[in-house]
């Protein structure tokens, strides 16, 4: 079953994503903003009227860890287990799909192995199938990850 999309939020967990990322911090949209239907009218809502920028890093910019080039991420959420946050790659070629784990988003740092995202069968899913654009922690420690165009059963 095709689940329908939903671009507004998935603009708005990028956008969150892309600022937090940049060392920005995002205090978020008001609630009124969600409700509104996307399309060209509402172009100038792209980012939240609460939201300012308190520093920037480029620290991530083409980091290559333990030979995995990070990049294209596109969601970003915290995780209370390991007091840091996560952020799933975008859809990126045929590179595999993985979850980052980082620190202190004014000049993130690595702190793990990427987590590649696995079918059933093991084999990892990819830019070709996989389009990530929402990550959440969910409360017993797993990762839930949603994708813009293939969802799984």
């Amino acid at each position: 079953m095709k689940l329908p999309r939903r671009p507004l939020l998935s603009a708005v967990l990028a956008t969150t994503a892309s600022a937090a990322l940049a060392g920005t911090r995002v205090l978020g949209p008001a609630p009124s903003a969600l409700a509104r239907p996307a399309g060209p009218s509402n172009a100038s809502l792209a980012c939240p009227p609460a939201a300012r920028a308190v520093s920037f890093s480029d620290s991530l910019d083409k980091l290559v860890y333990n030979g995995v080039k990070l990049g294209g991420l596109s969601d970003l959420a915290y995780d209370p287990r390991s007091a840091g946050y996560v952020s799933s790659v975008d859809n990126n070629g045929t590179d595999p799909a993985r979850i980052w784990f980082y620190r202190n988003l004014s000049d993130p740092k690595v702190i793990r192995n990427p987590l590649v995202l696995r079918k059933p069968d093991g084999t990892p899913y990819d830019g070709t199938n996989s389009d990530n654009e929402g990550l959440a922690v969910l409360p017993d420690g797993d990762y839930l990850v949603s994708s813009e165009t293939e969802p799984t059963r």
